[in-house]
């Protein structure tokens, strides 16, 4: 069995560049596609690793890719459903407000104090108060949209 060191063909004798063993160190310390090219020309059989070395690089390179691609489409897939669930969030407190308002201009209407509004909804104390004092500004007529710009403001500062 003959061992190949890579780093001390200086030491190889005439027997070794004879038998090709500098030529296959030189394919194997090749550090370009080129460079292995041009070792492996004229010899079927380094042509045929060089080929081999060439396709199992490219099919990692295939590969690094495939998985960068998937590292991009999980995470594009995170921030879409991380994105979703805080839109659908968002949409059941704007829904839960815009009900409140609607109910508690309605309980107003009927002559309902807050307290008793607050009795019977159940929802946060203090969110039913300050919809029910910023709907008072706007009775008898109650501009929904209006008392709903006014709890965003009141929640966004």
């Amino acid at each position: 069995m003959n061992v190949l060191y890579l780093d001390q063909t200086e030491l190889a004798t005439k027997d070794d560049e004879e038998s090709g063993l500098v030529t296959w160190s030189e394919l194997f310390k090749a550090t370009t596609w080129e460079e292995l090219n041009t070792i492996a020309i004229g010899n079927h059989f380094m042509e045929e690793v060089a080929d081999c070395m060439y396709t199992a690089n490219i099919i990692d390179q295939e590969k690094t890719y495939i998985e960068a691609h998937q590292r991009f489409l999980d995470q594009k897939r995170g921030a879409y459903g991380a994105g979703y669930d805080t839109g659908y969030d968002m949409g059941l407190k704007t829904g839960e407000v815009r009900f409140l308002i609607t109910t508690i201009c309605d309980n107003v209407k009927q002559g309902r104090k807050l307290e008793e509004i607050k009795s019977f909804l159940r929802s946060d104390p203090d969110t039913v108060s300050k919809i029910y004092d910023i709907a008072l500004k706007y009775s008898p007529d109650f501009d929904y949209e209006k008392i709903f710009e006014e709890m965003k403001v009141l929640h966004n500062s």
